[in-house]
């Protein structure tokens, strides 16, 4: 049988050792074996230098065998369990085996076992120990490996750093579609942790690495109980190596990499957990709701229901993760005023808040020292109790018998009667299984007959919480990190959710005396609670166990808007007595109820929840009681749900790896092989010099890189461990002697001579190899091996962080037309890393069909891409179309000009007007950072401008432009921007918001690049003309500006005036409109509902409908998702019916026909008579941290902005300066952005580039720059 073909993706880090002059790179890889993806981190296990490698990578399957006689039955039976328990293996594992034997002695492999490997298609085994073959075949490769002591289960054997083979443990990747995680992570050999480095085609949602369960299935060591067990960390635990966000962007940018894991995490790896990722914290660990007080990242998605409900928190990945991710079993957090509980509630889990003090939380970011515990959340109610008790601190034990006494809350009355049906029914059982009596105990009674304390116990505690938390973290958290953040950033504060400063600035305003006397009233509530109510007995522990409702089913949706943010945490109420008692408080799910869904439009399920309390240190009480489910008499109900895992869109491997510190990717598909040359190391850094002289001197190789450096980001000196000298026009050239000692002075190990090049001398320091006639463009390459083990040459992408949150994914075209995602992530707080080429490939590009060579380009996520998913903003539209299967005409015309497309953009959901944070409900807005970096980013090429004006790595940025898609991001982030003339760009294979309106368009800091990228890329009909317009007309609009943009503007417009020596009118269109149209109507209340109705009217008809069709058919007839506002659009529109379609038609028409005629006419000189000029941003700021009361409603109106739109016209932005303000989010001026727009007539879009073009030249305009300021 021949061997498959594994193709694979590589993260290396760089090492040097003293025994080589290379600097060998590690490689940590991502592979796919039978269509499922996998990771190996650059570590192996061990080393096999006697294996002989059939090729690159191959999967095998260890077993272990204490017989002496190992058939095909022993075979097949062990992966018969296997496949029962792991999500790991797999048959296609079964390409090699390695065969063990674990009880002394001799074994042999019977002839029934080598049939067996003979029919699953085995190539390779290699017998360990003292193992033997009762016979060869000739299908199966056979070799002695000695003693070798792993694991049975699944194993990778590749080659490491060195070009050994080793072997290596696959990490299996799956799916996060909840947004539950921050990052994956596996721990390394030197306690620290290493981030994950995979991704597939995806929505931004991360790939989760989780290692074989097979390794721990015979795992019987007492001193690890955990063995196998699957965990997740809550992002405010520090881990080794990695750094920790806590829910807060400029936390995580603050604080490099911690340099310890605390005792809580590292004793669960004692005691044998895998640790798999890092979950996602509302902020500071505190308490924001979603979607609209989770500024910094996006909340994560309970699939309880219908999939919208809120999350709960803090410990909000905790709960989303568990409850839907089948291949997770344990997550940790943190639980200070329910942030473990509220998440187990809202997902129908088991959760405890522990006693404080059970769990160490050294290295733990705190919300409060006497109120913080740990805490955890499981679905099976066995490992869950086993869980705690080998986590906890020994001091902790089990009891003879449990408590007698059930005490029930008055909360109980208050619930539905579906609730209070299913909390009967567990009473009953609770009762009858412990024989205890049941009460019913009311705190605040209790408390006025026994506490000999006047006031009311929810007076008494009505502020203990907010002040206990707010002090303790402000002073703790907050004081340090605004000292530290404002030493590193020119003396700002910090952003920090506006929730968490209410709850910071209350307590601090109270005062240290407030803070004390808190403390006093928690203390005297928790004595209270130990001397009566929840009672000492020394059989039980606990005297009683009271209850109440954690989750009643109780519906809220992520969908809430409000009106402002969250105020101080007052009063008191039963999921606060474990808090202030600093007793244990476990949820246990026991039910389910119906509720009929507005999102998907059937009957629904939501998790019905307990809160068991007990006494402080009674822990092992309630873990006991929970743990009796293994005799088949569970109290709780484990609510099943099946979850599907994001299919993958591409077979295509990658390698992603570090070179001089700086971290690249390559696909699988090498530009050319060099079969004949011999590999000192698996990868080799090299670069290409094309020289055009006959001598090749030191001074043209330092010329040369000079001028690289000075125009790549790609390129670093690290790359010239290896040359490739060749001569450009194919004649003869020597390398001299000056440039033999230059790259022997830049510690070159490997030059290869290309045609008719040779060396003028032999050098003992680098070997020489002819490599014969390349054709290759000068830049940086990589050399290594291709999947059958020959060295081949292929081109690094650089990655670089998108710290913006503008990018879905990182993409690279492949040879056969399609696009494989950059399967890259370093360490992050949930943005992605974006491959780029380098642009030293196209410095000598003289091609004319190649205008655009080396321009990177990023790309709206409506534009379809051959071979990945589109998300259009929604989540259910992603999962519910498959890989396109072909790329749209306006992005393969710019693959066909030369241009780099390197990533997908986010968009507003279906391209409509949604609103910063509130409104995105599916994913996150991007960030501007112009300014304070919380501004509005505006849309609906929402990602398209926040890119381009942060990422200098980013040169253009393509999106859509129907009512201002293109121009407002442009102008919020001080960019050039065009909404081209309609049809000037083909939008077939985008997704459509108005077939009549849409148009493309483009973002870009450079004037200049910008006009020669808009003269490509349109169609061929456009045309320059002879003169540029000489009459200017200025809107009304700009009368209504402040001072300072003011003066900006009458700067511009005078400087336009005289380069045009053009005359100057002020222009009223409602005006104008009414004196020439011949209509009576006013314009603005004849076009009022004509933007609303054409948008809504087309995209229900042409997306809506038909997604929610296809949805339903793979959904049980469920609906999709879509944002509030969206719906609210499709709605109203389709409310007023096809005749008020047909009417705003007309309307639209009757006003494009007065433009053309009495506005913008023509002229044959200079194509348009007139530019009309408006203000596009006056420099106005918006928030992001915005509360709005409801959605957006449908967008009635006529503005300036919408006479492009109506008309169909060329609308160009320019950013003419800036002006400050005072942010209240970093505490100093700020400066905005002040753009201008320039609208001419329709199809006269090459006057407007051709005037920014011939504008940039005299200086007029210039190059804008990425960060803060524009200018």
């Amino acid at each position: 049988m021949a061997w498959k073909l594994w193709l694979f993706s590589f993260l290396f880090s760089q090492f040097t050792t003293s025994h080589a002059a290379w600097t060998p790179v590690n490689a940590s890889r991502t592979l796919l074996i039978g269509n499922t993806p996998y990771y190996i981190s650059a570590e192996p296990i061990l080393s096999l230098p006697l294996a002989q490698l059939p090729q690159e990578v191959v999967p095998f399957v260890v077993f272990a065998s204490n017989t002496f006689s190992i058939t095909g039955t022993s075979l097949s039976s062990s992966i018969s369990s296997w496949q029962k328990a792991d999500d790991v293996f797999s048959d296609s594992f079964l390409q090699g085996a390695l065969i063990r034997h674990t009880s002394g002695g001799p074994a042999a492999l019977s002839s029934s076992a080598i049939e067996f490997f003979n029919e699953k298609g085995t190539e390779l085994v290699m017998l360990a120990d003292s193992v033997s073959a009762f016979r060869k075949s000739g299908h199966i490769r056979l070799s002695t490996v000695g003693n070798i002591n792993l694991a049975p289960g699944p194993y990778i054997l590749a080659r490491n750093a060195f070009g050994t083979p080793a072997v290596y443990t696959p990490l299996r990747l799956h799916f996060d579609d909840t947004q539950s995680f921050f990052k994956s992570v596996t721990p390394l050999s030197d306690g620290s942790f290493s981030v994950v480095s995979a991704t597939m085609d995806t929505d931004s949602s991360p790939y989760i690495g989780v290692p074989s369960r097979i390794y721990s299935l015979k795992q019987t060591d007492p001193k690890l109980p955990l063995a196998g067990v699957r965990v997740s960390v809550k992002d405010i635990y520090f881990l080794k190596g990695l750094r920790a966000s806590a829910g807060n962007r400029h936390f995580y940018t603050t604080y490099p990499p911690r340099n310890t894991t605390g005792p809580a995490v590292s004793r669960l790896m004692q005691l044998g957990a895998h640790i798999v990722g890092m979950s996602k914290t509302v902020q500071f660990a505190n308490g924001d709701r979603a979607t609209a007080d989770w500024i910094d990242y996006h909340a994560p998605f309970v699939q309880r229901g219908d999939g919208y409900r809120e999350p709960s928190g803090s410990s909000t990945g905790a709960g989303a993760g568990i409850s839907a991710l089948d291949w997770l079993d344990v997550a940790i957090g943190s639980d200070t005023g329910g942030s473990i509980r509220g998440p187990a509630g809202a997902n129908g889990l088991y959760g405890i808040r522990p006693s404080v003090g059970a769990i160490s939380l050294e290295d733990v970011l705190p919300l409060s020292d006497v109120l913080d515990t740990g805490g955890f959340i499981s679905r099976d109610p066995k490992l869950f109790s086993a869980f705690g008790k080998a986590w906890y601190a020994e001091s902790f034990k089990s009891y003879s018998s449990f408590p007698r006494k059930i005490l029930l809350s008055p909360d109980f009355e208050r619930i539905s009667a579906n609730a209070s049906t299913i909390y009967d029914a567990f009473f009953q059982k609770l009762q009858s299984f412990l024989g205890a009596t049941i009460a019913n105990f009311s705190i605040p009674e209790a408390w006025n007959e026994t506490s000999g304390i006047e006031t009311p116990v929810d007076v008494l505690l009505n502020q203990t919480y907010p002040i206990l938390i707010g002090w303790h973290q402000s002073t703790v958290v907050g004081q340090p990190f605004f000292n530290d953040y404002a030493a590193a950033n020119q003396g700002r504060k910090p952003h920090v959710n506006p929730g968490v400063l209410t709850r910071w600035d209350y307590a601090q305003s109270q005062g240290l005396s407030a803070f004390e006397a808190e403390l006093s009233h928690r203390e005297t509530f928790e004595n209270w609670t130990l001397n009566h109510f929840l009672t000492g007995n020394s059989d039980s522990c606990s005297d009683n166990i009271y209850l109440y409702p954690q989750s009643a089913g109780e519906y809220a949706s992520r969908q809430t808007y409000y009106s402002g943010p969250p105020g101080p945490p007052f009063g008191f109420s039963s999921g606060r007595i474990a808090v202030h008692a600093r007793s244990p408080d476990m949820v246990v799910p026991i039910g389910q109820i119906p509720f009929m869904s507005n999102i998907t439009g059937i009957e629904e399920q939501l998790p019905v929840t307990v809160s068991l309390v007990a006494r402080r240190g009674c822990d092992f009480v309630l873990l006991d009681l929970c743990q009796l489910s293994s005799t088949g008499r569970n109290l709780g109900y484990w609510l099943s749900i099946t979850m599907a895992t994001g299919l993958m869109s591409t077979r295509r491997g990658m390698e992603h790896y570090l070179i001089g510190g700086d971290p690249y990717y390559l696909t699988t598909e090498p530009v050319l092989s060099l079969p004949h040359i011999q590999l000192p190391q698996e990868i080799v850094p090299f670069a290409v010099f094309n020289a055009n002289m006959s001598s090749i001197t030191r001074t043209s190789l330092s010329s040369t890189i000079q001028g690289w450096q000075e125009v790549d980001d790609v390129f670093n000196d690290s790359f010239l461990q290896g040359a490739l000298i060749r001569h450009a026009s194919h004649g003869s050239a020597t390398l001299s002697s000056s440039a033999i000692d230059f790259l022997n002075d830049k510690g070159t190990e490997l030059v290869m001579l290309a045609d008719t090049v040779s060396a003028f001398r032999t050098n003992g320091r680098f070997t020489l190899a002819a490599v014969g006639d390349i054709n290759l463009p000068a830049g940086p390459y990589v050399l290594a091996r291709d999947a059958f083990g020959t060295p081949a040459v292929y081109t690094p992408l650089r990655l670089h962080f998108d710290d913006t949150q503008s990018f879905f994914k990182s993409v690279t075209p492949l040879s056969d037309g399609s696009f494989s995602v950059v399967s890259a992530t370093m360490d992050t707080d949930s943005s992605p890393y974006i491959g780029v080429p380098s642009r030293i490939y196209s410095l000598q590009q003289n091609d004319p069909k190649l205008p655009l060579a080396g321009v990177r380009v990023s790309v709206k996520d409506i534009y379809f891409l051959k071979g990945l998913r589109a998300s259009a903003g929604n989540r259910h539209f992603y999962t519910t179309y498959p890989p396109r299967n072909v790329t749209g005409p306006a992005v393969s015309r710019l693959m066909q000009l030369g241009a780099q497309v390197v990533g997908i953009t986010k968009t507003v959901q279906f391209a409509n007007g949604d609103r910063a944070t509130a409104d995105w409900i599916d994913y996150h807005a991007p960030f501007v950072q112009r300014g304070d970096g919380y501004r509005e980013p505006s849309g609906s090429s929402t990602g398209a401008g926040t890119s381009v004006s942060a990422l200098d790595w980013l040169d253009v940025s393509i999106g859509s432009d129907t009512g201002g898609s293109i121009r407002d991001p442009a102008g919020v982030n001080g960019l050039f921007g065009i909404r081209p003339s309609v049809g000037a760009i083909s939008l077939e294979d985008v997704v459509p918001l108005s077939d009549v309106l849409d148009t493309g368009g483009f973002i870009s800091r450079d004037p200049k690049l910008f006009a020669a990228f808009g003269k490509a890329w349109y169609a061929d009909s456009f045309k320059s003309y002879a003169s540029f317009p000489r009459r200017i007309l200025l809107s009304s609009d700009f009368e209504n500006v402040s001072p300072n943009a003011s003066a900006i503007y009458n700067a511009f417009v005078q400087k336009l005036q005289s380069f045009l020596g053009a005359t100057i009118t002020n222009f009223s269109i409602p005006e104008a409109w009414n004196e020439t149209s011949g209509i009576e109507t006013p314009v603005d209340v004849l076009l009022n509902q004509t933007y609303a109705i054409l948008i809504g009217w087309h995209q229900w008809n042409a997306v809506g409908k038909p997604f929610f069709n296809d949805y339903a058919a793979a959904n049980q007839g469920r609906k999709p998702h879509v944002n509030p506002g969206v719906l609210i659009r499709w709605n109203y529109a389709q409310s007023q019916g096809p005749s008020a379609f047909e009417t705003e038609l007309s309307h639209r028409e009757a006003f494009e026909n007065w433009t053309l005629k009495h506005f913008l006419t023509e002229n044959r000189e200079s194509c348009s008579d007139s530019i009309f000029l408006y203000p596009q941003s006056p420099g106005e700021y918006v928030s992001r941290e915005m509360y709005y009361s409801s959605p957006n409603g449908p967008p009635f109106g006529f503005s300036t902005m919408h006479t492009a739109v109506h008309a169909r016209l060329p609308d160009l932005v320019i950013p003419i300066g800036q002006i400050p303000f005072m942010s209240n989010i970093t505490g100093i001026e700020e400066q905005l952005p002040v753009t201008v727009s320039l609208v001419a007539r329709r199809g006269c879009d090459f006057v407007l580039l051709d005037l920014l073009n011939a504008l940039a030249d005299a200086g007029i305009v210039q190059t804008v720059k990425t960060g803060r300021t524009a200018f």
